[in-house]
């Protein structure tokens, strides 16, 4: 977003727009907000980076851990949205001067022209080829993420638009709940409290997936109400960065103290990259790094050595193209993958070139669509007239209202979710049309369960004697927003093989033999609904290589518990200590803070073992 002054009021009689309207229409965003502008450059080509899954998989590790956790850079975003919004509006509508529907008018004309481009792109050129949401209306109108199970179809970007749409919808609610004036809420004090509140309830979503209330991390991962913390801790960095520009004589203050913030955030996203594998994903996705997202955008606002590198015009130009490139980034790797290469079949030095080729071509078209298609979009939605506002502002509300009643409705249906079915080049001996049939119904999946890592599929049907290639299919398509869930199976006869599948992953598991599951008084810590139950199959035991042993490995905070080995997903045959039947409970501990539990249980001897290390 450019920096650009915000108009005097004219003199006169009153035209449409007034000052006021026009203020909220075409939002000042003073200098200092250079480095911010800068900052979205960065963030957005964090996320390409942690999308190009290939290319960080033959990266040192080091760069494949920070790649791993750039899907923290979309609830930096959600933060930055906040600020940005406050920065820009909160005097407007402190003083009631902020005609509503010009306000939504302005937030619609941000987003939508190149979010619909994107999805015009995969509807004239990629339809065939991504799984597509059904009913097309929810991504159309920016409420994907209200059905978390068709959250990243299309787009794997869509969702967060619902989550935005959802707060411009909310803001001004909300920049009236977080005070201005003198209120002790108003005061450092006062904004602090509200942003360790605000932080607090970002943990509660996933404390009731442990306790076995809402276990559906796509659930908890994209819909919208569970990003609201986000908003809330940008607004309140937001009415605290107002306070320092009001403040006199702070500047050489604020400077110096921005530029800790942001070394103390740099420090804390470098400690979670090296921690990722030991923290829960629907935590890192909001809530656990929201102080890190607040000290990186309240510190490049203070300024600083960081800011003003930041703020380079080089920078806060690239940075003006940072949405056309994050909404952009899955329909041109498509269209590159489709039609002329497929970076993601390359290696080593090709697959990096590949990658560069895909990122500077990336930026040429955020660059077209930005200047030939969003700005001009913008620059007529917000000429609309008050009429256009009004009715602007009525659909946004019944699309929320409609949008919330059929989240959840669709929540409580058990048909929510795409088709996933098991194809490969052995489908043609199972009565399919062919090998590598994409929709094949004798190997489908049902959806059993939803489990903290996302909906779970799983399937029988017998396989022929050989060595085979086998790939999950999305709607009778390959998805192309994740690499490919893939597996190789060698079979001595003709067997009967259980496939599983959890949407959104990169894993398809063959299992063979019995069904083991770990059951414990740990269980609740790892995604169960209670403790002791043989049937979670968040504790299962598999044999993925083959060797005959079934193994796990969960991560369990400290604490002293106990396990035993059921099969059948029933009591029915269970195996203590020393694989007696029934036998006494199997006692294990783990150290402080955290510690992980390998479990491995051998069929032979019926013996279950655990093995903690810190």
């Amino acid at each position: 977003m450019s920096a650009a002054r915000a108009r005097p009021p004219s003199a006169g009689p009153r035209a449409w727009p007034s000052a006021a309207e026009r203020q909220v229409a075409e939002p000042k965003e003073p200098t200092r907000l250079a480095a911010l502008t800068g900052l979205r450059f960065l963030a957005a080509s964090w996320v390409v980076y942690y999308h190009a899954h290939t290319l960080r998989g033959e990266a040192p590790w080091w760069l494949d851990r920070l790649g791993a956790i750039g899907f923290t850079a979309v609830p930096l975003f959600f933060v930055l949205s906040g600020f940005v919004l406050t920065w820009t509006y909160a005097e407007p509508f402190d003083e009631g001067r902020a005609p509503l529907g010009r306000f939504y008018l302005a937030r619609a004309a941000r987003v939508v022209p190149l979010f619909w481009l994107a999805l015009a792109w995969t509807l004239v050129f990629l339809w065939p080829h991504v799984p597509a949401p059904r009913p097309l209306f929810s991504i159309v109108l920016g409420l994907g993420a209200w059905q978390p199970g068709w959250a990243w179809l299309a787009n794997v970007a869509s969702w967060s638009i619902s989550v935005e749409l959802f707060f411009y919808a909310l803001f001004p609610l909300a920049i009236v709940l977080v005070p201005s004036g003198r209120s002790w809420l108003a005061t450092r004090r006062g904004l602090l409290v509200l942003a360790v509140l605000a932080y607090g309830a970002s943990f509660v979503p996933w404390m009731a997936s442990r306790a076995g209330g809402v276990d559906d991390s796509f659930f908890l991962t994209f819909w919208p109400p569970f990003h609201l913390p986000a908003l809330i801790v940008g607004i309140v960095i937001g009415r605290l960065a107002l306070l320092d520009l009001r403040a006199d004589g702070a500047r050489s203050h604020t400077s110096r103290d921005g530029t800790w913030l942001v070394l103390g955030a740099l420090v804390g996203y470098g400690l979670v990259a090296w921690l990722f594998t030991e923290l829960p994903h629907a935590l890192l996705h909001d809530g656990l790094l929201l102080p890190l997202h607040a000290a990186l955008v309240l510190g490049l606002a203070r300024g600083g050595a960081v800011s003003r590198a930041l703020s380079h015009r080089s920078l806060v130009w690239a940075g003006e193209l940072g949405y056309a490139i994050y909404i952009l980034q899955e329909p041109v790797l498509t269209t590159l993958r489709l039609y002329a290469w497929d970076i993601h079949e390359e290696h080593g030095l090709a697959l990096v070139l590949g990658h560069v080729v895909y990122y500077v071509l990336l930026v040429a078209v955020a660059a077209l669509a930005h200047f030939a298609i969003e700005r001009p979009a913008r620059t007529w939605l917000r000429g609309l007239g008050p009429r256009a506002a009004r009715a602007l502002a009525f659909v946004g509300g019944v699309g929320l209202a409609v949008a919330l009643g059929w989240s959840l409705t669709e929540r409580a249906s058990d048909d929510w979710g795409p088709e996933v079915t098991v194809t490969g080049d052995f489908t043609s001996e199972l009565a399919c049309a062919r090998d590598w049939d994409l929709g094949c119904p004798g190997t489908r999946l049902r959806r059993v369960r939803v489990s903290p890592s996302g909906p779970l599929y799983e399937g029988r049907f017998t396989m022929p004697a050989g060595s085979w290639v086998a790939e999950i299919a999305i709607d009778e398509a390959f998805s192309r927003d994740l690499p490919p869930a893939r597996a190789t199976i060698t079979l001595d006869r003709a067997s009967e093989v259980r496939w599983r599948y959890t949407l959104g992953s990169t894993r398809l598991e063959p299992v063979r033999g019995p069904i083991v599951v770990a059951a414990g008084s740990y269980q609740r810590h790892a995604g169960c609904a209670e403790d002791w139950m043989p049937d979670c199959l968040e504790t299962e035991l598999l044999d993925v290589d083959g060797d005959g042993l079934y193994r796990r490995a969960i991560v369990l905070p400290a604490g002293r518990y106990e396990t035993k080995a059921t099969l059948g997903l029933s009591w029915d045959e269970n195996y203590g200590a020393g694989g007696i039947p029934g036998g006494e409970n199997i006692v294990f501990e783990v150290p402080p803070p955290f510690g992980t539990a390998r479990f491995r249980y051998d069929p032979s001897t019926r013996a279950l073992e655990v093995d903690v290390s810190p």
